[in-house]
């Protein structure tokens, strides 16, 4: 069981792709079977857009300090596509996104995520840590905005979403610039 330590932020300007040879990009559908105020459990199928390779992974995460909410746990399994296939979904309960892994200082990886379908629009960075006193002394990148709440930006809470419920998670300004932003990565993706 690994404990999750790590921060969300807003995407609010163009990231730098000069390292191209370390960069990866995952096409990522997940589906969020069980969730409730402890505990989520979802699959995921992600695909490596540069090698072909797909997997499948069943996660479980549970609140490890159930009265702060600080504290996460997941538990995640690499499954076959017959055991992934075979685990019922809740199709209204998809996160459809590519991410795009991006190395930043002190061997850090930003994961930039790009969403679509639903949540079409949206631009989230997520830094894992491996310790508190990493997290504590992390200084964000220029391109990172503010950071995003858990509860608010979780992605079992995203994925529970109508399109009008998330389009009141953002102003027309921030949208704009998501997209902006979006169509850049898009044309950068093509040329890794």
């Amino acid at each position: 069981m690994n404990k999750e330590i790590e921060l969300k932020f807003e995407v609010v300007d163009f990231p730098v792709l000069n390292s191209t040879d370390f960069i990866e990009i995952y096409k990522i559908l997940q589906y969020y079977i069980y969730k409730d105020s402890f505990s989520a459990i979802r699959k995921r199928s992600i695909l490596n857009v540069k090698s072909k390779e797909q997997k499948y992974i069943y996660t479980v995460k549970t609140k490890g300090d159930l009265t702060t909410d600080t504290s996460i746990y997941e538990i995640e399994t690499e499954i076959t596509k017959e055991q992934y296939d075979g685990i019922k979904d809740n199709l209204h309960h998809l996160v459809e996104k590519y991410r795009i892994n991006i190395p930043i200082d002190n061997g850090l990886i930003a994961e930039l995520d790009i969403y679509y379908g639903t949540l079409d629009g949206l631009l989230t960075v997520e830094v894992e840590f491996p310790n508190e006193s990493n997290m504590a002394d992390f200084i964000k990148p220029n391109w990172f905005g503010n950071e995003l709440s858990k509860k608010q930006f979780s992605n079992a809470k995203l994925s529970k979403m109508s399109r009008d419920e998330f389009l009141t998670l953002l102003d027309e300004k921030q949208l704009e610039n998501n997209m902006n932003i979006r169509q850049f990565l898009e044309k950068s993706i093509l040329n890794l």
